[in-house]
């Protein structure tokens, strides 16, 4: 392999950048839809992720840096019902106050009175 090998990439801001091997990372995923490559564009140093199928990944793998990334189910799954809202936090914060002024009372309780 040549180490002074030159790949091009497209930056959104950019456009089309030279970058050398060691500015490019791929990145695969347990969830294969997640797997891409990024590189920090050597013109505005934005963080540029670009998708990268089956076919991409068989090209770059022997060429880049590789870092692998265990996706979580949790983080699969479909989210439904409405945005958690300010209010909603806030309630959640006192319910838990609630509970910890609680636990404060009862702990100053014999235990013949609880």
């Amino acid at each position: 392999m040549s180490e002074d090998l030159i790949l091009d990439a497209e930056c959104p801001r950019c456009g089309v950048v030279e970058l050398e091997r060691d500015q490019v990372w791929l990145v695969l995923a347990s969830e294969a839809d997640l797997s891409h490559y990024a590189f920090a564009c050597p013109g505005c140093v934005q963080v540029v992720r670009h998708h990268a199928d089956a076919d991409i990944v068989d090209v770059l793998l022997p060429l880049l840096a590789v870092e692998t990334l265990d996706v979580p189910a949790e983080a699969l799954e479909d989210r439904g019902g409405p945005a958690l809202t300010t209010d909603d936090l806030i309630d959640f914060c006192l319910a838990l106050d609630a509970l910890d002024t609680l636990s404060v009372l009862d702990a100053g309780q014999p235990a013949s009175a609880r």
